[in-house]
């Protein structure tokens, strides 16, 4: 069985394996390029969405302009 949602849609629930995209809404990412309280809320949403997996977490890459880089810095 497939699910596809956000990370507010699943909550609570859990897979096997979880495909984690870095997109954000517009809002979202207005909140994101400011520090504070926002941001801080942007990184718990993520953590909750890598938690859902059972047995695999698949971090996926950047698929619009609206997304976070989550690669390590060099």
């Amino acid at each position: 069985r497939l699910c596809v949602g956000t990370v507010h849609s699943v909550k609570g629930g859990q897979a096997d394996v979880v495909y984690l995209l870095p997109d954000l809404s517009h809002s979202g990412m207005r909140e994101w390029t400011r520090p504070g309280e926002g941001r801080d809320s942007i990184i718990r949403t993520f953590y909750v969405g890598m938690t859902r997996a059972r047995e695999k977490l698949v971090i996926c890459g950047r698929w619009s302009p609206a997304s976070i880089d989550w690669r390590p810095s060099p």
